[in-house]
């Protein structure tokens, strides 16, 4: 445990730190605005969305700015590729800085299994993905703690992320236009989240896992 309490104090000096020398605050309004002056230009936009997003930059910032900016399909692709760099970034991290034991614990508590590529890692990733109002950063660091395989955590996070993403992207993408049609994305989000999920747990089913 002595190991995982000198991380945890680094990581804490170095988030009291950038506070104190710049504040987070700040430090996220340089990026967006940085984000938005280069708004032409992808390679930018994935770069600071990258780094941005894996320490607390809000996700959904990055997918209605990146539909407005770059239209529905150019928006969408660069934020996959934000989430696959993004959602590394973080998985490393909460394997560098969780205790592996603390997590498993917690999550045999609520039943799930600690096989790292059974049912139970899915679908407590796949929840954590799509339940509202847990920040990205903080998923990513949680469930890269509990150490699923990493096809697993980053299949997760791409299909139901990437399903978000593309909702956010069309209506950024379509915040000038009128009507109802831009919030059919949303219904079509559900669906898809909805099929994901069923598919996969019938197929770890199927396979007896």
């Amino acid at each position: 445990m002595k190991p995982y309490l000198a991380k945890a104090a680094a990581a804490v000096a170095v988030i009291a730190s950038v506070e104190w020398l710049c504040g987070w605050g700040r430090l996220f309004a340089w990026i967006e605005g940085v984000a938005k002056a280069n708004d032409d230009s992808l390679a930018v936009f994935f770069v600071l969305m990258s780094v941005g997003c894996a320490f607390a930059f809000p996700l959904s910032l990055c997918y209605l700015f990146a539909g407005a900016a770059f239209g529905f399909w150019a928006g969408w692709g660069v934020c996959v590729a934000v989430l696959l760099v993004s959602s590394a970034i973080g998985y490393a991290l909460g394997r560098f800085f969780m205790p592996e034991g603390v997590l498993r614990r917690m999550a045999l508590r609520v039943g799930v299994s600690p096989d790292p590529s059974g049912s139970g890692m899915f679908n407590i990733n796949f929840f954590v993905r799509v339940v509202p109002g847990i920040p990205y950063w903080i998923q990513n660091v949680v469930l890269g703690g509990m150490r699923p395989n990493f096809a697993l955590y980053m299949g997760v996070n791409v299909a139901a992320q990437g399903a978000i993403a593309g909702a956010m992207n069309f209506l950024g993408a379509s915040v000038s236009g009128g009507g109802p049609a831009k919030y059919a994305a949303f219904a079509v989000l559900i669906a898809v989240l909805a099929a994901f999920h069923a598919c996969v747990n019938a197929f770890y089913k199927m396979r007896g896992k």
